[in-house]
């Protein structure tokens, strides 16, 4: 990346700094064409973004977070190939784009999502296949964060009942879900005009999570909940193993 950046040495003319332009590389190390998020600081203090523009001059929609990253979509970079672009800058204060919804939901041309009051995803259906993702029936809510103490099932305690908070932008609405006290601190539900997934982080403190022992080498089991709506007809589940993936339950006794 940086000898893509670097400007050649032999060539006979270099253009002139521009404080208010900056070059931005989107480099892709995988075998296939890549459509992606990029999320970069702007490195000009005292500034703000105000454009981004491809190689040919298109303007790229962007969004600025409140921790005053720049996330935009860059679509179709080639395989082990990279992309440029061009982040015009002013000045000013940075200020986010993502203003802030009523409700629960988010929805996109491809997904709507929907959320339960406990913050669990109630509904995540896909708009262009015209199909739920979300199993409604399942034994836990999409999203649940299950304790296992031996072989035994616990909900997890939340003292303080969650907060939901839904944003929206030029090119993507997302909506975070924070539990205060607890171990299960924050989730964020992500989805971006033109990508064609939801985005799922969840974070956990490891600090609430009770009960470590064995001088803090084993504690209980923590799992997430994501029951799919799929047919168990012929499905097969693959578990990563150490060396290859392992069949359930066809190679288990």
């Amino acid at each position: 990346i940086d000898i893509l950046a670097d400007p050649d040495r032999y060539a006979s003319h270099r253009p002139a700094a521009n404080g208010n332009t900056l070059p931005i590389v989107v480099y892709n190390g995988l075998s296939w064409a890549r459509t992606d998020v990029v999320r970069f600081k702007p490195p000009v203090g005292h500034a703000h973004v105000t454009a981004i523009r491809t190689s040919a001059g298109d303007r790229v929609p962007f969004d600025v977070d409140a921790s005053g990253n720049v996330i935009f979509i860059a679509k179709g970079i080639p395989s082990m190939g990279y992309a440029t672009f061009e982040v015009l800058t002013g000045p000013g204060k940075v200020v986010s784009t993502l203003k802030s919804l009523p409700g629960r939901s988010a929805e996109n041309a491809r997904f709507a999502v929907q959320l339960n009051t406990d913050g669990t995803i109630r509904s995540i259906r896909d708009k262009q296949a015209n199909r739920e993702l979300v199993n409604t029936k399942g034994e836990r809510q999409f999203n649940d964060l299950l304790r296992v103490e031996g072989s035994d099932a616990s909900a997890v305690s939340y003292p303080v009942a969650p907060r939901i908070a839904v944003k929206k932008g030029a090119q993507m609405t997302e909506i975070t879900v924070l539990r205060e006290r607890s171990s299960f601190p924050l989730s964020r539900i992500t989805i971006y005009d033109g990508l064609d997934r939801v985005d799922l982080r969840n974070e956990l403190d490891p600090k609430a999570i009770p009960f470590p022992g064995g001088s803090g080498n084993w504690s209980d089991s923590y799992y997430f909940a994501f029951p799919f709506n799929l047919s168990n007809d012929g499905l097969k589940v693959m578990r990563g193993g150490q060396r290859y993936f392992d069949r359930l339950p066809d190679d288990y006794l």
